[in-house]
Order: C-alpha cells, then structure tokens, then sequence
C-alpha cells in the first residue's frame, strides 16, 4: 500500500518515482549507476515508459445520455476486448451506438489525447464510464518480447509491408544471441534496464514496437492531462480488469 500511495497516490502518477524505479532495476542488474549516460534521450525513455498509452474506443448510447470509454493497454487482451465490447454494440436488443468511435493513438508525441475525449461532451466526461485491464507486469513483459521478436521477423515485415532502411535494418545487439535462447533474452532485458534509447534495442522508426513492452501504468497519464485541464468535471477510471486470465466471460460483462 505504501508503494502504490507513492507511486500513484490517488490515481495520480507521481513522476518523480519513476527514474528512481529504474535506478534501482540498474542496480539490481549489477550496472554502475556512475557510468550509464544521464542525458536527455534517456530521461525521454524512461518517461515514456510510464507515460504511454496507445488511447482508446469509445461508445455513446443512442440517447446520447451514457458513454463508455475503453483505454487500450497493448499485451493485455486488447484486441479480445474490443471485439468482445463490439460484439455487445451490435446486439439489436441494447442501446449502444459504435459510430463514435476514439482516435487511436500511436505515440503522446505525435497525438494530442484532448482528440480521444472530444466526441464526449464537457458535461458529460466525469459521467463516462472508463474502463481498462491489466495482468501481471512480468507476464506483460513477456509477452511483449515474444511481440517484438515476431514483428522482427522477415514474415511479418513482407506481409505488412514494412520498409526497412539502412538505420533499422541493423542488426541489434542482442539479435546476435540464437532465436529462443535465454542469452537472447537476457541481453535484451540488459540492454532495455540500461536504457533502450542509448543502446540499440530502440530501431530508428517513427514507430517502434518496443513500446508494447512499456508499462501499464500510461492510462492513468493519460487521465491526468484531463484532470489537470478540467478539474474535476474530468473522467476518471471507474474499472479495471486485474487480470485476463478468463477474459470473455469477465469483460465486458
């Protein structure tokens, strides 16, 4: 309870906890602190790592009186709980009306998250109904990884036509360890606690699917710029989902 006060009292992220809690993983990996570079790419990574969320869809009944906002957490079933919350929106016998539907963010770099509330009116916003889910941190780490290792594969690359250029058709350092191999994985763990923007874990895209492995943690960033823009006239979470252990009978039922 201590820690969750600290971190995020509230619902509130508390960004000074965050480079403290990757000093610490350093430490525990054996890095000396002293030697690892204290620039700004790397106080850019380590803020991205707590502050990404990739937005959400939202839905608004046909009277235009209740909506519902699901905030996408990648590695955690999202794709399951959209088509699950789809599917109850196409039901004839209930209310929901899917023709709102929120922008998708890829990056709070590149998107503003004011656009993923707009269809929702300034009165109605604390009213929304803001759902999401999570798992277990490390079994979301996990899974990630498997993420990033597929979509570096020349299979996914042809089939969705991914271009590659000099710069990220490189091979990473730890792309130099056996497919499947636990020295693979280590490395890569090593060098994303290091600092994935000062080592070459990062490619250099636009996007990069590295982010699927940054924390949970970025949906309640998100809330944040609203709370600190409207007070509280602004929505918060109302539920979350602590595990997708069984998620088409848990969500969105």
């Amino acid at each position: 309870n201590q820690i969750k006060h600290t971190s995020c009292p509230k619902q509130i992220p508390n960004p000074s906890i965050w480079p403290i809690c990757f000093a610490q993983a350093r430490i525990e990996l054996g890095f000396n602190i002293e030697t690892i570079p204290n620039t700004p790419n790397d106080e850019e990574f380590v803020e991205n790592f707590f502050t990404f969320c990739n937005g959400g869809v939202g839905y608004t009944s046909m009277d235009g009186e209740h909506y519902l906002v699901y905030l996408k957490v990648w590695k955690s079933a999202n794709d399951q709980i959209r088509k699950n919350i789809d599917r109850v929106a196409r039901k004839k016998d209930n209310l929901w009306n899917f023709d709102i539907k929120m922008n998708d963010l890829i990056s709070h770099r590149q998107q503003d998250y004011n656009e993923l509330w707009s269809p929702i009116p300034m009165s109605k916003r604390n009213q929304t109904c803001v759902v999401t889910a999570v798992r277990d941190p490390v079994e979301h780490f996990l899974s990630a990884y498997n993420e990033i290792e597929f979509r570096s594969t020349d299979s996914f690359r042809s089939s969705h036509g991914v271009k590659t250029n000099g710069n990220n058709n490189k091979q990473r350092y730890y792309e130099r360890y056996e497919n499947g191999t636990d020295a693979r994985f280590e490395r890569y763990v090593s060098e994303f606690i290091w600092g994935a923007s000062s080592t070459s874990v990062f490619p250099s895209l636009p996007f990069s699917s590295i982010f699927h492995s940054f924390s949970q943690s970025g949906v309640f960033w998100l809330l944040k710029q609203q709370i600190d823009i409207m007070g509280v006239n602004a929505p918060r979470l109302t539920a979350y989902l602590p595990s997708i252990s069984n998620v088409s009978a848990a969500f969105p039922n």
